[in-house]
C-alpha cells in the first residue's frame, strides 16, 4: 500500500513544507520593503539591506531544498509510470486542489458576509 500513498511519505510531505518555507522566506524578505510601518514597529531592528540580503539567501537555499525534494519524487508527481504512481500523483495534486478550493470557498463566503479580504491582515497579528 506504501507505493499508492507515496505522496504522504517523508519526501512527499517535505515538498509541502519546502513550498511553505520558500514562500515564507520570500514574504520575510519583502515585508520590510512592502510594509514599512510593520518593519518600523519591530522589537529588533536591522538595516534594510541586512533583512533583504538574508531573506534573499534564505529564499535561494529553501528553493534549492524544494528543488531537491521535487527532483527525488518526479516519478509520482509529474510522470507516473505505474498505477501506484498514478494514485500517488492524484493524491498529491488532490491535496493541493482541496486546499485551494477551501481557500476560494472561504474567501467567497467572507466576501458575501461583507468582510473586506484586502484589509483582513493589515495588522500583524490580526485582531
Amino acid at each position: 500500500m506504501g507505493e499508492y500513498v507515496a505522496f504522504a511519505g517523508v519526501v512527499g510531505t517535505d515538498i509541502y513544507d519546502a513550498v511553505f518555507l520558500t514562500l515564507f522566506c520570500v514574504s520575510c524578505m519583502l515585508l520590510a520593503l512592502e510594509r514599512k510601518e510593520i518593519y518600523d514597529r519591530a522589537a529588533v531592528k536591522h538595516s534594510l539591506g541586512t533583512v533583504v540580503g538574508l531573506g534573499a539567501i534564505a529564499t535561494l537555499l529553501s528553493g534549492y531544498c524544494l528543488f531537491t525534494f521535487v527532483k527525488e519524487s518526479v516519478g509520482f508527481i509529474f510522470s507516473p509510470a505505474s498505477i501506484a504512481d498514478l494514485a500517488s500523483c492524484f493524491g498529491f495534486w488532490g491535496c493541493i486542489a482541496v486546499g485551494v478550493l477551501l481557500y476560494i470557498y472561504h474567501m467567497y463566503r467572507n466576501t458575501t458576509k461583507g468582510i473586506d479580504m484586502r484589509t483582513l491582515y493589515l495588522s500583524i497579528p490580526p485582531e
